[in-house]
């Protein structure tokens, strides 16, 4: 996904005001427990159903799965849509039929599954009732797998990415496992922080890698401060400024050029 896509995923995800100087402890939630009502949201989703044929009946199928996923997982819902939206536009088939390497609804490699199939509750012991309860009994090991059908479109067994409730349940597992990740290394290194701001950075870990933003915090703490970090770990919007400055984002990839 491109610089623009990820800060879209942040952006459409952040619509909400900065926090007190403080930040006091609130029970407001940033995210909306449905799929997005902005206009710009509706329009592409009504362009999408004249053009690709997408149905109602499979946005059904998505939302449920995903309201599925944020019970079972505490996560919010909006997040999880937004990725999946943002990276395929809910399409569980893309790319299933060309050699491009991210593959179906959230776009995974065989290294996302692979991180599931080896490291199954390595992040969160919940995940393999979650995925139990989602796919089917003994889920694993997770595959792209897609058999010629007599339908509309081809078969994928329970156990393929390509089958969008299989597709849906493992983008949940990966997301969540980016968050757990993130916030072990925070409570590690002592760090207070926001858990639904830390969901926003969980979404551009999912992209990125989960060392890609732990060297963005390290090089926000070189670049401008201890103050800034606790800023961006508590306000959406300091985050979003923060991942939409140039030069923070330049400074993490020549970390990684430069080893």
């Amino acid at each position: 996904m491109s610089r623009a896509s990820l800060l879209a995923i942040v952006l459409a995800l952040a619509g909400c005001a900065p926090q007190a100087e403080d930040f006091p402890p609130s029970d407001a939630s940033l995210f909306t427990a449905d799929p997005p009502a902005d206009p710009a949201y509706r329009e592409e989703v009504e362009y999408m159903r004249r053009v690709s044929g997408f149905s109602q009946e499979r946005a059904a199928r998505v939302i449920e799965k995903v309201r599925a996923a944020s019970q079972a997982l505490s996560l919010p819902p909006a997040v999880l849509w937004c990725v999946l939206f943002q990276e395929s536009r809910l399409d569980h088939l893309k790319n299933a039929f060309n050699t491009q390497n991210a593959k179906g609804i959230g776009q995974f490699t065989s290294a996302a599954l692979g991180e599931i199939n080896t490291d199954t509750d390595l992040y969160d012991p919940r995940t393999t009732d979650y995925l139990t309860q989602q796919v089917g009994a003994h889920p694993l090991p997770l595959g792209f797998t897609l058999k010629d059908g007599r339908g509309a479109e081809p078969e994928a067994p329970r156990s393929s990415y390509y089958r969008l409730e299989t597709g849906v349940a493992s983008t949940a597992v990966y997301l969540n496992n980016r968050y757990q990740h993130l916030v072990r290394t925070l409570v590690k290194r002592e760090l207070k922080y926001d858990p639904q701001v830390i969901w926003l950075l969980a979404a551009a870990a999912y992209n990125k890698g989960p060392r890609s933003m732990n060297v963005f915090l390290y090089r926000a703490h070189e670049f401008k401060g201890a103050r800034w970090v606790h800023h961006i770990l508590h306000d959406p919007l300091a985050l979003v400024a923060g991942l939409s400055d140039r030069r923070m984002l330049n400074r993490v990839y020549f970390y990684f050029w430069e080893k």
